[in-house]
């Protein structure tokens, strides 16, 4: 290496630095010291700083990272880091940009640029110039695009651009006068008592101005005078308007020069000007305020200043509160009311249909008589439950989680609800939900034979005993082996636990484990090699890596601390919640773990509800 720089800074930062850009600067800093490809990989991981080489290492598990290459191991990191975005949710995000009010056409082209990165546009400037278009805040602007009818990109941009530096230049070039006449200024107070009769109103004098109010969207609309020093000419020279209770006073009340009024996104508001020394009573209260004065009709705007002198802001709601207490609605009587409101739809007698005209075609002296709902018959099973799966598969109808086995056994109106309420009505299931999961589990491929692929995992100190707990990957078989009262598990333990389960269902092909030192050490490797078993151990510190195994423990100490708290014992606990996994079907697999074991289906207690041939045969004979 010629000329490292060893002070050079190139530590990535998780949650800081762009992978990406990181990449690229160490790529040039390759070529900038003649760093060869052998090398690459050293440099990596001595640069990128701990925490990062901590989470290379991790996804490399078991391999090591000075194993790979270097454009693996980036490839890697990207696809950790900056996961591939959705085409869909991109483009959706590209078409709602607008341009902002206080963004310019080039900030507005350079996020629209940034927004179609992942969107995978067939010719990007093309949708760049629609959307550059339809995006656009000023209406002038969109309208000289328009006249375009061969519109490129590249002329949209350089005309937008451009009509927007116009627009800037010209706001900034407008001055402001320092002494402001008032010309035709309206000003618009609303009336508590529209219909009461208007008073008189003095003329205006020779060089008098007039201050109009109009009746627009019920208001009233008078006509005054005001002198040529902005003072208003009435009698005794005061003039009182009242909106409500708020009375508002003029006297020697001129209009002067203010500061400039600007709306949302600077855009400056032209307004005439302010009057001073405006005597305001509301109430009891009197104050000396100032209003501004403006040129566009509209109607009066009471601010927080104002709102402020009288004691009404912060705005308050005087109700009462009323939160720590609930109404008691009474319903011992209501269906009473109902009957007694509706008689002829809870009458004793039959329903009447009174929205239409029916017409039925029968036979003369056809009597009505009520008959049961009809079993399917046999020859048409099949037909029907290929049309149920039909409209499965058209997502027509939908299977639900809970009555599509109980309902068949033991079917009641409304057993969808029962089981739901049985089921929220549990105390013990409530306080001992479990937490949902905050790693997403890590996939292995699905065995084709049942008890070639087994996960173990060791369970313990719980309840005082240590357990070894196996599942088989293809049937989701579960075994719990019960090691007894022990504070650590030796190998020598284990394997004699493992030998309790390979008598009855043999010897596996792979075995997946964690880095516990019972597994890899020297005695458990050897029992694994003598027997033909490949071992695989998971990622350190990932236990989601062995999900099949990391999910059954936290099933099984769910279920068990839940039946242990009811009041029964350990080994009950065990026995009944392993009798329950086993013949419950797996939502992986959509077959119960006994089935895919065995290819049939354990007797329990729900066989009793249904009718056995054989015994009724036997019990009639």
């Amino acid at each position: 290496m010629a000329g490292d720089n060893n002070s050079t800074k190139l530590e990535f930062r998780l949650g800081q630095d762009d992978w990406e850009l990181y990449t690229e600067r160490l790529e040039l800093y390759f070529i900038a010291n003649d760093v060869s490809a052998e090398k690459q990989v050293a440099v990596l991981l001595t640069k990128i700083g701990a925490e990062t080489n901590k989470l290379i290492r991790d996804l490399c598990a078991p391999v090591k990272p000075s194993e790979k290459k270097f454009a693996d191991l980036v490839i890697l990191v990207k696809n950790h880091l900056n996961r591939k975005p959705s085409e869909t949710m991109e483009r959706c995000k590209f078409y709602q940009a607008h341009q902002a009010a206080t963004e310019t056409v080039a900030d507005f082209v350079a996020r629209l640029r940034n927004l179609s990165i992942n969107c995978n546009f067939g010719d990007v400037n093309v949708a760049l110039r629609d959307q550059l278009v339809c995006g656009l805040k000023d209406h002038a602007t969109k309208k000289a695009l328009f006249r375009d009818e061969n519109l490129a990109y590249d002329s949209a941009y350089r005309i937008a651009v451009a009509m927007d530096e116009e627009e800037k230049n010209a706001s900034a070039t407008d001055k402001i006068s320092n002494e402001k006449t008032v010309d035709n200024a309206s000003i618009n107070v609303i009336r508590s008592n529209p219909k009461k009769e208007k008073q008189k109103q003095p003329a205006p004098n020779e060089r008098g101005r007039s201050v109009h109010r109009g009746r627009r969207q019920g208001q009233r609309y008078n006509k005054e005078s005001m002198t040529n020093n902005g003072s208003r000419a009435s009698n005794n020279n005061t003039k009182s308007r009242s909106a409500g209770r708020l009375t508002c006073y003029c006297c020697d009340c001129k209009i002067t020069s203010a500061a400039t009024l600007n709306a949302y996104g600077e855009i400056p508001l032209e307004s005439e000007g302010v009057i001073e020394n405006l005597n305001v009573k509301l109430g009891d209260r009197e104050a000396t305020l100032k209003i501004r004065v403006m040129t566009r009709d509209g109607p009066m705007l009471i601010g927080r200043q104002w709102l402020k002198v009288f004691g009404l802001w912060p705005l308050s709601l005087n109700l009462p509160r009323n939160v720590n207490s609930c109404n008691k609605i009474d319903v011992t009587h209501i269906m009473e009311h109902f009957a007694n409101k509706f008689p002829k739809l809870f009458g004793p007698g039959p329903g009447l249909y009174n929205k239409g005209r029916l017409k039925l075609v029968l036979k003369e002296n056809t009597q009505p008589v009520a008959l049961k709902a009809r079993h399917l018959p046999f020859a048409l099973s099949k037909n029907v439950e290929d049309e149920i799966n039909r409209l499965v598969k058209l997502r027509h109808l939908e299977k639900v989680d809970v009555s599509e086995w109980a309902t068949p056994i033991v079917p009641w109106p409304n057993i969808d609800k029962d089981i739901g309420d049985i089921a929220a009505a549990c105390k013990v299931c409530v306080r001992e939900r479990k937490k949902s999961a905050s790693v997403p589990l890590t996939p292995w491929p699905y065995p084709d034979k049942c008890w070639s692929r087994i996960h173990t995992d060791l369970l313990g100190p719980f309840h005082g005993h240590m357990f070894m707990i196996i599942i088989d990957a293809n049937s989701k078989w579960p075994e719990v082996i019960d090691m007894q009262k022990c504070t650590e598990a030796r190998a020598s333990r284990v394997i004699d636990a493992f030998k309790k389960v390979l008598v009855r269902f043999g010897l596996p092909r792979h075995l997946v484990s964690d880095n516990g030192r019972q597994f890899t050490g020297a005695e458990f490797q050897e029992f694994c090699k003598s027997n033909g078993i490949k071992q695989s151990f998971t990622a350190p510190h990932h236990p989601a890596t062995n999900g099949g195994a990391e999910n059954f423990v936290g099933t099984f100490k769910d279920k068990v601390d839940k039946i242990v708290s009811d009041g029964k014992s350990l080994q009950y606990a065990i026995n009944l919640f392993l009798f329950d996994y086993r013949t419950t079907e797996h939502c992986t697999t959509g077959r119960t773990p006994a089935y895919m074991m065995y290819k049939r289906e354990l007797r329990t207690r729900f066989d009793l509800l249904k009718p056995d041939v054989n015994d009724h045969v036997n019990d009639s004979s």
